[in-house]
């Protein structure tokens, strides 16, 4: 077990005080095993997705399931420029909608699975296994740009000023800087996967594999946070001053800087892998069907599907 030195203490486990949604899906999400993988904001409404071929809208008090015509969905993001949701999942699927009701599927240039999606600059840009990176201008027609690598790449995430960061496998690290066009591969942290990036506050944050913490203030220079202090950690997410991380085990931890970290309350062993926030609310979601709600990251409450 290895801890940076600008991290004095973690508060690790399971806290009471919060009560866990299921995501309905035929018997339910707990009793079918249900598993969401991920969960965006934009006009108005929450779409989580996951191991299922339906996005579950939330423009209320609870989530409702739509065909997507798809069998699995890894990430969703909402592109503004756009207007719309964008998803990707296993073979290089890519469906979007501008509602979270209908979704269309797009082509795509690549049968990798894919990971991680996001939008910035007025662009979409989707990673995947093998390196794969898409971007689009239009959220529709996707192209394939060089990353550098063969790794996979599990997520990315925009940081202003034209720049983006893709993380993935053994710590590779792809940034562009020209809002999608080109690319460079560099590696950060002990060689843990990386499972989640995000910015805010001048500060990059990267999360993954037996609970590694990356923190920098570029893209290129990284700083090592925290290394098995916890399981793995899935997701990252900056918001209303904070970043908020997720993981295996109902693990989830806020930090306003990257450095210092205090434990959410979840009250749930299972994995988390998802998290978004939007209109006053985070959402987080995970195996089991699980969906939790907070109005500050910390404490996560009861809701209705």
């Amino acid at each position: 077990m290895r801890i940076g030195s600008r991290v004095a203490a973690w508060v690790v486990g399971v806290v009471a005080g919060a009560t866990v949604l299921t995501l309905g899906c035929g018997g339910g999400g707990e009793e079918s095993g249900l598993q969401m993988n991920a969960v965006a904001y934009g006009d108005g409404v929450f779409i989580a997705v996951g191991d299922t071929d339906r996005a579950y809208a939330n423009p209320g008090p609870g989530f409702t399931p739509f065909s997507t015509g798809v069998a699995a969905l890894d990430d969703v993001a909402y592109a503004p420029a756009q207007g719309v949701f964008v998803a990707v999942g296993d073979g290089g699927a890519i469906v979007t909608s501008t509602d979270g009701v209908a979704w269309a599927q797009q082509g795509s240039p690549t049968p990798a699975d894919l990971h991680g999606v996001t939008a910035g600059a007025g662009r979409v840009v989707v990673v995947g296994d093998f390196g794969a990176i898409l971007v689009s201008n239009d959220g529709v027609d996707f192209q394939e740009r060089s990353s550098g690598t063969d790794a996979p790449l599990y997520e990315v995430a925009y940081g202003g000023d034209a720049t983006f960061v893709a993380v993935g496998a053994a710590g590779t690290v792809v940034i562009s800087q020209d809002a999608g066009l080109t690319w460079q591969a560099t590696f950060a942290g002990l060689g843990n996967d990386l499972y989640g990036v995000a910015y805010g506050s001048g500060t990059w944050v990267a999360v993954g594999q037996a609970g590694i913490i990356l923190q920098g203030e570029s893209p290129f220079d990284w700083n090592v946070s925290a290394d098995n202090v916890l399981p793995d950690l899935n997701d990252v997410l900056f918001a209303q001053g904070l970043f908020l991380v997720v993981g295996n085990n109902g693990n989830g931890l806020t930090s306003p800087d990257g450095i210092n970290f205090g434990a959410s309350v979840t009250n749930t062993g299972q994995f988390l892998y998802g998290s978004a926030f939007g209109s006053g609310k985070f959402w987080v979601v995970g195996s089991g069907g699980r969906a939790l709600s907070s109005l500050d990251g910390a404490i996560f409450q009861d809701g209705k599907i």
